[in-house]
């Protein structure tokens, strides 16, 4: 007992010095916040920004505010674009009133960590439907050494793509220094993979879509394993395989249905995406065979939602769009689970008084730190599925108390990382022998084919 509490204090204090909770607050709507270093999360009302549509935020890897933008006006509302320090005040240079972007597209921004330099990111922007899409995609330079730490920006409105739609999305290449920034065009059925790395901006990756055209682009997301993605273009939603070597993007499936938001959840095993045509949410099994049929529609709602954003604390909240609870989010709590049982509630997360109109915060994909287990599970773990030995050898299996029938096994390491999984898990056994997994404390999930999920701690030799 005394070595598990040892281990167990070291662990904590090493997830404590290498937090990452670049994405612990967000900025959303007109002036809504919330701030998911408490638990419960906490509602901020200190916004400076309104966003008809898209935002980006940036933490320290403590989860302390760095920046945020709405990426630029959008002419038929009084929305100024620009990019805010943490005092709320916009940089000195973070006026993007005049610059190309603009707030109104679904993904109107993005913020990335500039490889190779801790103290600088880019900022990038789409244009919008509205305005015909004129500006593209766009980058600038914010370099927080200035204005006295609070960050000012050095570069505006670099031209990077033309006729790109309102859709963004980053990625963590393979090498996990560089990123993959990835838009679609309007007029063509054609996606762009731009690379970020320590030399700029270049290497635009080009892969054929299949989507309905022309279209407005709504929302690109990203599986935790970064090996799919979903694209949402209003009137269809596609699947694809993505390569973060390559940036290549292939092997389409069409969904069958319309849809503007979409995000996976925190396990990649069910995709959500919001039907606005038909005005439901719907829920996807992408370890189905046939990943189109397995559409279960959770909700049907009184309104149009706007996008889905998988959180922190592991729940997927919905920006509530025209529904009349726009002062409010609607939360998907239980993600991981199949059909209902999800736990969708409309007008679940109050804003006090701020609304989230139809964005949520884009984010590069390594800044998501959700877990199925996390930190604070540590004292709450159960075991109803006993395995065992514990500790365990690499030179050994595991033995479950239990027949398993079509479960899974999940391991965690204690940032949170999935590390090793098994799946279709029949029987007493759980093949670990000969793994290539380095000594220390694991946290594991077992979960069978209902979605019930056992959790404990693993310590492996």
């Amino acid at each position: 007992m005394k070595t598990i509490t040892i281990l167990t204090l070291a662990l904590l204090l090493f997830i404590t010095s290498y937090s990452q909770k670049e994405n612990y607050i967000w900025y959303f709507g007109d002036q809504a916040g919330i701030d998911f270093n408490t638990a419960p999360p906490t509602v901020l009302t200190n916004s400076a920004m309104q966003s008809y549509e898209g935002t980006s935020v940036v933490c320290d890897n403590l989860g302390n505010l760095l920046f945020y933008t709405n990426g630029g006006s959008f002419s038929l509302t009084s929305y100024s674009g620009g990019i805010w320090n943490n005092d709320h005040v916009l940089m000195p240079n973070g006026d993007l009133s005049s610059t190309s972007g603009c707030n109104s597209a679904f993904q109107s921004c993005l913020i990335v960590p500039y490889p190779g330099d801790s103290n600088q990111y880019y900022v990038f922007t789409n244009d919008c439907n509205e305005n015909s899409y004129t500006g593209g995609t766009r980058y600038n330079i914010v370099d927080m050494t200035l204005d006295g730490g609070n960050g000012d920006v050095t570069t505006k409105n670099v031209s990077v793509q033309a006729n790109s739609n309102e859709s963004m999305l980053g990625i963590q290449h393979s090498n996990e220094t560089d990123y993959w920034v990835i838009v679609h065009e309007n007029t063509a059925a054609v996606f762009h993979s731009i690379l970020v790395s320590s030399t700029g901006v270049s290497n635009t990756i080009t892969s054929a879509g299949n989507a309905f055209m022309p279209q407005y682009g709504g929302q690109l997301a990203v599986t935790s394993s970064k090996t799919k993605i979903v694209y949402t273009a209003n009137f269809d939603v596609f699947l694809y395989d993505f390569n973060n070597t390559t940036g290549a993007i292939s092997n389409a499936i069409n969904l069958g249905i319309g849809g503007m938001g979409a995000a996976f959840s925190s396990n990649d095993k069910f995709l959500y995406v919001y039907d606005n045509m038909n005005k439901q949410l719907c829920q996807f099994d992408m370890q189905a065979a046939d990943i189109p049929a397995s559409k279960i529609i959770i909700a049907t709602t009184s309104g149009n939602y706007g996008a889905l954003m998988l959180a922190p604390d592991c729940k997927i909240y919905i920006a509530s769009g025209t529904t009349g609870y726009d002062g409010s989010l609607a939360v998907i709590e239980n993600p991981n689970t199949p059909d209902i049982a999800c736990g969708f509630s409309e007008n679940a997360f109050s804003l006090e008084g701020k609304k989230s109109v139809f964005g949520l915060p884009n984010c590069v994909n390594n800044f998501f730190t959700c877990s199925s287990v996390s930190v604070n599970d540590v004292s709450k773990l159960v075991s109803e599925i006993k395995i065992s030995p514990n500790p365990v050898s690499k030179l050994s299996d595991l033995i479950s108390s239990s027949n398993l029938e079509n479960c899974s096994f999940d391991l965690y390491d204690g940032l949170g990382r999935k590390i090793f999984e098994l799946s279709n898990i029949t029987g007493n056994t759980i093949p670990l022998k000969g793994c290539n997994i380095p000594s220390g404390m694991y946290y594991y999930n077992i979960t069978d084919s209902s979605g019930k999920t056992t959790k404990g701690k693993l310590l492996m030799e």
